[in-house]
């Protein structure tokens, strides 16, 4: 299972402080003018969440914030 971070709309510099202040061990990208979010994966507002089965590429899509809990649920759905 892959995770990967996207800075939307922001800074190469802030996505670097805000990934050292919060030790996220994954790769982070910045989508500094918002297109990969918007055209790829129809994202329009932040904080948003986007699920790819690797198997099926079926995606699904959680807008706002989310839960450790509901995290952690939608990880092992896509896991089993």
């Amino acid at each position: 299972m892959t995770f990967i971070g996207v800075a939307g709309q922001d800074s190469v510099d802030r996505m670097q402080a805000f990934v050292a202040e919060y030790g996220l061990p994954m790769t982070n990208i910045a989508d500094t003018d918002g297109r990969l979010s918007a055209s790829h994966f129809e994202i329009v507002g932040h904080s948003s969440w986007i699920f790819i089965d690797g198997e099926t590429g079926e995606v699904t899509r959680h807008i706002g914030p989310l839960s450790r809990e509901a995290l952690e649920e939608r990880v092992r759905a896509l896991a089993a």
